[in-house]
């Protein structure tokens, strides 16, 4: 973070002691020859004032005038060569420079900063979770798979889906807030964090929040808690965004680093309790450039500025003042220098003359330089920031370098007597790479030039880095009981849409995933598609992780979590159970009088004339039809036009019983008890001899002498038991098929039935008894009496389901409701038929189970069903009510009669009406 600069300093002069010497020798006396040695001597210095000794030959020697002096000889001549050098003797100063140690202080290494990342914040409601998974740890130590809860409620996150809370553990509403440092040294941050609101239907307030400084040491999170407790009935900040679709809680949070407490951290860039920090700048001028930040940083702006001296004005010939210039400057880190370009764009005006121009360009450069130059150097490393896009300039002080806005221009001090005016002073790459910055080609390639990329500046300000969240969504969250009167607020619809026959569009609205769609399906009439529909509420165990705040400090602690057991809650749509009757032929014993012209004996005497004659049949599945022969009873009573046929059924009837699913199923009388079921073959049976049997015309008189005519089946009796007892509640165990009671029953009729006999045509009365006989077969016995079919609850009755669920186990809880949407069988009087028309929605299920109605436990949740704890106060409810029946009558809806029964003379539900 900082590097140490070394300056050279000159400490002293040093002095060449030394002086070389021409020597002309006179003649001179003989005298004792010397002795020539070798002598290190001092000769000179060098360039640089390092003294230089030299290795010599020669002698020394007392020289006239100069002293003793070492007089240089050739070593390979042993000759003087005429030079001498005395020693001690000054002959100049040569001053050179050498460096002895060094001065050092800190400063700002711009070549390898450490990078401040921005504090990590989350916000969340650690016990709503928002997805479920299989534990396959569970499953490898069990065997037994079983779900768990994972991911939790926070924000921001998708908010199609509002949620429900089902129960008021107030840990529910446990609301945290996460701040985690993602530095190797302690900073502090700055937070401000927001989430609203709590609302009613009639008010809105009340929002979570929190502002102030956290220390976080290095690498630390820590744990802030927010809420705990619900403290209205929503949390929410729109209902609604346009109904149907569901509306949103909204959170805001900023979080800036207002210090690091990294003993390493600049002095320098130190304010009192404030820091500065250096942070990326780009200027977003209508693109958005993929920004490449230089590291190694260098401080490089753009500016335009002009200043004005009190007083004196802007021109520079008169004053400390400029124009305004534009201009860029750069910090060269190794020299800690300044340097500052200026450029003035004004034409000459025509009166000036060049040298007088270029005087008048000169001047303002000067002024502009210097007066900037220091500024800068003043400024340094706070170089303030004001955006080429504001309206207003920033005015400073260019003797103090105070500044401030010109919409507030304050002084503190007094009105300047230099004040420089800036339009803009932004932050600009330097013109030149630094060292270990890579080039855009380096990083992008040869087609660096198509990418939108550029280098951004560096920004000084004092919030260093941060992470900030504005509107950040969530789900609507309400609980359960939010209301005494109406416990579940649904916030999730679903909308089904239909274009009907004459163009226009029909919708219908539901709770999100409580709709079965059975489109061409009329709970008015008879048709298993809806009525094989049951709605229930299974719950399946699982883990559920629950999250306890434990508080350390304040409101600061830690979470903890345990793993409780809980359930998942779906309401899901089973298949309905259902009894049959199957009815089996055994036999039929047919009997056809008539009277025939026949000799008979009367008395013993031979006698002619009109005799009864009976012929006789039995019919059994194996054999057919056998004639058994004819009597001739003495008794007259059939005429020789008119035949007499009587027959009797034998019958078997079974009632059996299908449950295909995993709950027990049983029903009961309208009021309780064993029910009883109606043969609807006992009305076709009758429709059929009636059908076969002559019509005989009866008129009568009304009170005002009016004649009516009506026509009735000459029948004397029809003898159909039409009521199919058990002898006990029919009950039925899970995915258990059985029969349940066996009967063998019969019936009788006698009817009146002439053979066709007109003008065109004759029947005889063998072909005649033959027709009737076959009739009776394809009308009778395969239609009727070879049947199987749903059984029909004699005056109704009531479902009873009964409920699996164990504690730990789970199972069935009760029966629900859902919403059958679907369209109407309707006649159109326009073109003469029925058609489907009309989408409408009725609540299928069981009566009372309204709180089961809504999105939460489907499996349109994100947790495919409502998560729940054992104490909830939702599934509380569901185990304490248990609704387990459908009771089926008269009266009762269309959408409840889901079994068959009979009253008054009517099958309900009817079968649909014929086209």
């Amino acid at each position: 973070m900082f590097k140490s600069r070394a300056l050279k300093r000159a400490l002293a002069d040093l002095v060449a002691a030394l002086l070389l010497i021409s020597l002309t020798l006179p003649p001179m006396p003989a005298l004792a020859e010397p002795k020539p040695q070798w002598a290190d001597l001092v000769t000179g210095v060098d360039a640089n004032g390092n003294i230089v000794t030299s290795h010599l030959y020669g002698y020394y020697a007392d020289i006239e005038g100069v002293g003793e002096a070492f007089v240089v000889c050739d070593p390979a001549t042993g000759k003087e060569t005429g030079e001498a050098y005395v020693p001690g003797a000054k002959i100049g100063d040569r001053k050179v420079q050498k460096l002895v140690g060094y001065n050092r202080r800190k400063d700002l290494d711009w070549d390898h900063p450490k990078q401040v990342n921005p504090p990590g914040v989350a916000l969340m409601m650690p016990n709503i979770p928002t997805s479920t998974q299989y534990d396959w740890d569970y499953y490898k130590t069990t065997g037994k798979i079983v779900k768990k809860t994972i991911n939790q409620f926070g924000w921001p996150m998708s908010y199609s889906f509002a949620r429900m809370v089902p129960g008021s553990d107030p840990d529910y509403w446990l609301i945290v807030a996460t701040l985690q440092n993602p530095n190797p040294y302690p900073i502090t941050v700055n937070a401000n964090l927001n989430i609203r609101d709590w609302q009613s239907f009639y008010s809105v307030g009340g929002t979570i929040g929190y502002n102030g400084q956290i220390p976080l040491g290095p690498n630390e999170t820590k744990y802030l808690l927010l809420n705990r407790g619900q403290k209205n009935y929503f949390l929410a900040e729109e209902l609604w965004v346009d109904w149907p679709e569901p509306g949103y809680s909204e959170a805001y949070y900023s979080a800036g680093i207002s210090s690091v407490n990294d003993p390493d951290y600049p002095d320098i860039l130190k304010s009192g309790d404030r820091q500065g920090f250096f942070v990326p700048y780009v200027r977003w001028d209508g693109t958005d450039p993929t920004v490449v930040p230089l590291i190694p940083m260098r401080l490089a702006f753009d500016f335009s500025c002009y200043a004005y001296e009190r007083n004196h004005g802007s021109d520079p010939r008169r004053s400390r003042g400029w124009p305004r210039v534009s201009g860029h400057v750069e910090y060269n880190p190794d020299t800690g220098l300044w340097s500052v370009g200026v450029s003035y764009h004004h034409e000459k005006p025509w009166y000036w003359t060049d040298q007088e121009w270029q005087a008048y360009l000169a001047a303002v450069r000067n002024n502009a330089g210097k007066t900037l130059t220091a500024l800068f150097a003043r400024w340094y490393p706070k170089v303030p920031f004001w955006c080429a896009w504001w309206d207003d300039s920033l005015l400073v002080d260019a003797d103090t370098g105070y500044y401030t806005p010109s919409y507030k221009a304050e002084w503190p001090s007094g009105r300047p007597s230099l004040t420089v005016s800036f339009e803009y002073l932004e932050p600009v790459p330097p013109s030149t790479l630094p060292p270990g910055a890579k080039s855009l080609a380096e990083i992008y390639g040869p087609w660096w030039w198509l990418a939108n990329v550029r280098y951004g500046g560096w920004l000084y300000q004092m919030s260093g880095s941060w992470s900030n969240g504005y509107e950040l969504p969530a789900p609507v969250l309400t609980s359960y009981g939010y209301r005494w009167n109406n416990p579940i607020w649904e916030g999730n619809y679903r909308r089904y849409s239909v274009r009907e026959r004459d163009g226009d569009t029909d919708d219908v609205y539901v709770p999100d995933g409580t709709g079965v769609y059975k489109r061409h399906a009329d709970p008015r009439y008879y048709d298993t598609d809806w009525m094989d529909v049951i709605p229930v509420i299974e719950a399946t165990p699982m883990f559920v992780e629950k999250y306890t705040f434990v508080a350390t400090d304040g409101n600061f602690g830690y979470l903890k979590k345990d793993v409780v057991p809980g359930y998942l809650l779906e309401s899901d749509t089973k298949d309905r159970p259902v009894l049959n009757v199957v009815t089996q032929p055994v036999e039929i014993r047919a009997r056809c009088g008539y009277a025939e012209w026949r000799k008979t004996y009367k008395y013993g005497r031979p006698y002619y004339g009109y005799v009864d004659v009976w012929h006789e049949w039995v019919w059994t599945p194996s054999t057919g039809w056998r004639y058994l022969g004819e009597t001739l009873p003495n008794r007259r009573e059939c005429s020789s036009d008119t035949a007499i046929w009587e027959i009797s059924f034998k019958y078997n009837q079974i009632v059996s019983g299908s449950n295909p699913e995993d709950f027990p199923a049983s029903w009961t009388g309208k009021w309780g008890g064993v029910p009883s079921l109606y043969w609807t073959g006992a009305d076709a049976l009758r429709a059929k001899i009636n059908s076969m049997a002559d019509l005989v015309k009866h008129t009568r008189y009304s009170y005002n002498g009016k004649k009516k005519t009506e026509s009735y089946p000459r029948v004397d009796y029809i003898n159909v038991d039409s009521t199919i007892s058990l002898p006990g509640v029919p009950s039925l165990g899970p995915r258990e098929s059985k029969w349940l009671v066996s009967y063998e029953k019969t019936a009788s009729t006698r009817f009146y039935k002439s053979p066709v006999r007109n003008k065109h045509y004759y029947e005889s009365w063998t072909k005649f008894e033959n027709r009737v006989l076959n009739e009776i077969v394809s009308g009778i016995v395969q239609p009727i009496l070879s049947s199987q079919e749903e059984a029909v609850f004699d005056g109704g009755g009531r479902f009873v389901m009964t409920p699996t669920f164990k504690t730990g186990e789970g199972g069935i809880v009760c029966g629900a409701q859902k919403y059958l949407v679907h369209m109407r069988y309707t006649w159109d009087s326009r073109d003469d038929w029925y058609v489907w028309d009309h989408i409408t929605k009725h609540v299928i299920g069981f009566p009372g189970a309204d709180v089961t109605l809504c999105s939460y436990i489907t499996s349109t949740s994100p947790t495919d069903g409502l998560v729940v704890k054992g104490g909830d106060e939702y599934l509380g409810t569901l185990l304490s009510r248990r609704w387990n029946e459908i009771p089926f009558y008269y009266g009762v809806p269309n959408t409840q009669r889901q079994w068959r029964f009979y009253y008054n003379g009517q099958i309900y539900p009817p079968p649909y009406p014929e086209d």
